[in-house]
């Protein structure tokens, strides 16, 4: 009777031999939320960054508020102006922008032309901008022609509205009294507008 129990398995109960034996890893279910959102960062981190809307319009229209001395602490003083753009590629465009400034000597004008680069198109874009620009009168700004140099950033709120900061660095190129220049500087605040109707 004992080599028969011990020969024959009951068959009530399952024998260990049925086959290999598999473990199943259960996560906790805020770990495996905490896995998933780290597979997310990662996968965007590596992912390249995603050119501009092809559907945005080429043309673009700025209001800029402009704290600005072009030369000495007498031209120092703030104002309102507007700027256009026009995209030629993803990264380079076209610049154009005026402004009014009333400072302390009194008010001047800017009349400015030039390039932009986009370094990166995410939804916080730098950029560098090289122009030329003519200031009047001269007897305020101190030079009458200078190379400006900018780097700014600006966030895509909306598909037709952006908000941007730049800083500019003025370098006098023509003075009609004849002594050395000192480099000016400007700092920007801009509101970017992409109308529909250009669509």
């Amino acid at each position: 009777m004992l080599e028969n129990r011990r020969g024959r398995a009951h068959a009530a109960l399952p024998r260990r031999q049925d086959g290999p034996r598999v473990h199943h890893r259960h996560f906790p279910p805020r770990r495996g939320a905490a896995f998933a959102m780290l597979a997310v960062v990662c996968s965007g981190a590596a992912a390249p960054a995603a050119p501009n809307d092809p559907a945005a319009p080429a043309l673009s229209v700025a209001l800029l508020g402009v704290v600005s001395q072009p030369g000495d602490v007498r031209s120092r003083g703030a104002g309102v102006g507007a700027a256009v753009g026009y995209r030629l590629t993803d990264q380079l465009g076209l610049t154009a922008d005026a402004a009014r400034v009333f400072a302390r000597a009194g008010p001047f004008s800017t009349f400015a032309a030039g390039l932009q680069a986009v370094l990166d198109s995410t939804p916080i874009s730098p950029y560098l901008a090289l122009s030329m620009v003519k200031l009047a009168p001269e007897a305020i700004t101190g030079s009458g022609l200078a190379a400006r140099t900018a780097a700014g950033a600006e966030v895509r709120l909306t598909r037709a509205l952006s908000l941007g900061l730049e800083a500019r660095v003025l370098t006098p190129l023509s003075s009609s009294s004849g002594s050395p220049l000192a480099s000016g500087a400007e700092l920007v605040v801009r509101m970017v507008l992409f109308p529909s109707i250009l669509r």
